[in-house]
């Protein structure tokens, strides 16, 4: 039992061994420890894609398996100014006035007695 356990913590200790000599690159944790207070976790450090400078774009080109340039549309603000203009017009027109004039004597009181 003793022989078994020796020798499991040799071959454990043999493989941590080369484990050390053989990582190059350091952990997060060491480099952590190594510039305390002036670390910063970068996640996307690591990212492999084809176009590193892709790494720290704002809005990613695929996102939860979609293309976002799908939903970007270019001419919105041209968009929005024709329905801003066509808001304004409608509201020319009138259609967006009261209809208080048109109720009935009964639909006065219950809009009295509700409000």
């Amino acid at each position: 039992k003793t022989a078994k356990t020796s020798s499991r913590k040799q071959w454990y200790q043999r493989r941590v061994r080369g484990a050390e000599r053989t990582r190059v690159t350091k952990l997060e944790r060491e480099m952590e420890l190594e510039l305390g207070d002036e670390y910063i976790l970068d996640l996307k450090k690591h990212y492999d894609l084809p176009n590193p400078d892709d790494k720290y774009d704002d809005i990613p080109e695929i996102w939860e398996g979609h293309n976002i340039a799908d939903f970007v549309d270019p001419d919105i603000m041209q968009k929005l100014e024709e329905l801003e203009k066509e808001e304004a017009m409608l509201e020319e027109a009138g259609v967006y006035e009261s209809e208080e004039e048109n109720l009935t004597e009964e639909q006065k009181e219950v809009r009295v007695k509700a409000g």
